[in-house]
Order: C-alpha cells, then structure tokens, then sequence
C-alpha cells in the first residue's frame, strides 16, 4: 500500500487505510481455511491535486521506462546500429489531476496518474515482458 506524494497526502493514507481494512476483512477468512491462494498486491492510492479518487482500476503493472522503437543510426536493417527509444513514464507524480476524463489504461501507472487507486498484482506468473 502506498500513497502518492502533495499536500493532500493525509486524505490518501486516510483512503488507502480504509481500502486495506477491507480488503483483508473481506478476504480473510478465505485465507484463513486456505480455500484461496493467498496473492500479493500493489495498490497505489493517488493524491489528488484537484478532485477526489476516481475508483478503483485493476490493471497489469507497468514499466517506469520501456524501449517503445528503434532508430537506425547507421547501416541498414538486417546490418545496422540501432538506438533504442525509451519512454518514461511519470511514477512520482506531485500534480495528479483526478478530474480527467480518461478512463482506458495500459498499466497501473497511467490508472493511478489519472487518479484512480491502481491495484496490481505482483505474483509471478512467468508471462510477463
């Protein structure tokens, strides 16, 4: 469980709290007659600079950075020297605005930067990049 980072920051911890309290009430008993596979969670609560927490996203977990092309910088494909471009995506985010309309996501970054609680899991299932 984390919380992002502003001056709202006591809200956060308030709503990520709440948020764990019942996910573990709600599961518990499942976890105690071992009837589930217990998994482990990232859940990221947003501070929102303006607005509130929009809801709830489960989404896969994202990259910090990912090669997204390449680009010849000499030679020819098949026999060339390629620079790879990188994308960085903003995972320490001082200025979430969760009055966004944006509702489809890629990763739990994008979910939480628009201002939803992103909750990923982290359990290794060998399919991942």
């Amino acid at each position: 469980m984390s919380a992002g980072l502003g001056t709202n920051i006591a809200t956060s911890y308030l709503i990520g709290g709440g948020f764990a309290a019942g996910w573990v009430s709600y599961f518990r008993s499942t976890f105690l007659d071992e009837t589930t596979v217990p998994r482990t969670l990232n859940v990221n609560v947003p501070t929102c600079g303006l607005g509130s927490v929009r809801g709830i996203r489960v989404e896969p977990l994202g990259r910090a950075s990912s090669v997204t092309s390449f680009t010849t910088t000499s030679g020819t494909v098949g026999n060339g020297v390629f620079q790879p471009v990188v994308t960085n995506k903003g995972i320490i985010n001082q200025n979430i605005d969760c009055t966004t309309s944006a509702s489809s996501f890629d990763n739990d970054i994008d979910a939480f930067n628009a201002g939803f609680i992103s909750l990923s899991s982290l359990n290794p299932d060998l399919g991942d990049q």
